[in-house]
């Protein structure tokens, strides 16, 4: 709809949409192929998420400050908004959740669990495949 009140085509304004209401540059990657965009909206479409996440980094920890939310409910608030890794970073920096060094000492963590899951999905997948009968 805003896309439409902005004058975009569909193939313009959907990675657009899709990147930033999903998980940024990826969701931007996943959707171009199916409809067929153009590279020039595909990277338009990057720069305008990357942008917007800068907005959201630079607009959120005052917007929570003027609300008076505590740091765990402006975590909340981040956690809800904010999708890019750097970006939740940037926000815990400035003070919106955990601290800094909570962030990054969890670091390992977060790379083990996204490992075990990209493997049960590998594995998920083969038994699917093999189930019916394409692999």
């Amino acid at each position: 709809m805003i896309g439409y009140l902005f004058g975009l085509s569909v193939k313009m304004a959907m990675p657009v949409v899709c990147g930033n209401a999903i998980c940024g540059n990826s969701a931007i990657a996943a959707v171009a192929p199916v409809i067929n965009a153009e590279s020039d909206g595909i990277a338009t479409s990057i720069a305008f998420t990357a942008v917007l996440g800068i907005v959201v980094v630079i607009t959120l920890p005052v917007a929570a400050h003027h609300l008076h939310l505590s740091p765990y409910t402006g975590g909340a608030l981040a956690g809800l908004t904010v999708y890019a890794v750097p970006q939740v970073v940037a926000m815990a920096g400035l003070g919106l959740g955990a601290d800094l060094r909570s962030v990054m000492s969890a670091g390992p963590r977060i790379i083990a669990v996204v490992i075990l899951s990209l493997m049960a999905l590998i594995i998920l997948a083969a038994i699917t495949l093999k189930t019916i009968g394409l692999a």
